[in-house]
């Protein structure tokens, strides 16, 4: 084996009903009609067969409810390398994405991460939309790193006038 790669991740998100049929067809292999069967929850069994589910939350889930929908994700992952019979840990990292709507007009972002393996931190980026009504304009920056750029855009959302945009880049050279 030349290498060996593993990732692992878990998502949180402020919309419960939005995001629970995604989940759950994705539980489901994909499908949406349980075709490999549903998912059970065994971590309850004390449920009451009289408990109306779609009227109760629990503590969990309302502490991470607001009015500004978010999701977050964790990732981990951990990369083997055998090139040259090395055998050795090439990459080590965890990483942290999350996203939310300030208003109902503009989104926020950003990802990054910490990798053990090279003592650093790993691809970071800002972004940030605006919703313009039939135009769309986007800010990305990549603060830091190799890639340390930003990039700038407003264009059409129409995909016939796609071509009607102004966009301007700045990538870092010097690194």
């Amino acid at each position: 084996m030349t290498s060996a790669n593993l990732t692992m991740n878990y998502s949180l998100t402020s919309s419960k009903t939005e995001k629970k049929k995604d989940s759950q067809a994705k539980r489901n292999g994909g499908r949406e009609d349980d075709l490999f069967g549903s998912d059970i929850d065994v971590g309850n069994q004390r449920k009451s067969q009289f408990d109306d589910e779609d009227n109760k939350e629990d503590a969990v889930t309302e502490f991470f409810r607001s009015k500004l929908p978010w999701d977050m994700t964790f990732a981990y992952s951990l990369t083997y390398g055998n090139n040259n019979r090395e055998k050795k840990i090439t990459g080590n990292s965890v990483m942290i994405s999350a996203n939310t709507d300030l208003t109902p007009k503009w989104k926020a972002g950003i990802s990054t991460g910490y990798d053990f393996v090279q003592n650093g931190v790993t691809f970071t980026q800002l972004r940030f939309e605006r919703d313009l009504m039939s135009w769309r304009m986007d800010f990305n920056w990549t603060p830091f790193g190799e890639n340390a750029s930003w990039n700038f855009y407003i264009g059409i959302k129409s995909g016939i006038l796609s071509d009607i945009k102004w966009e301007k880049r700045y990538v870092n050279h010097n690194n």
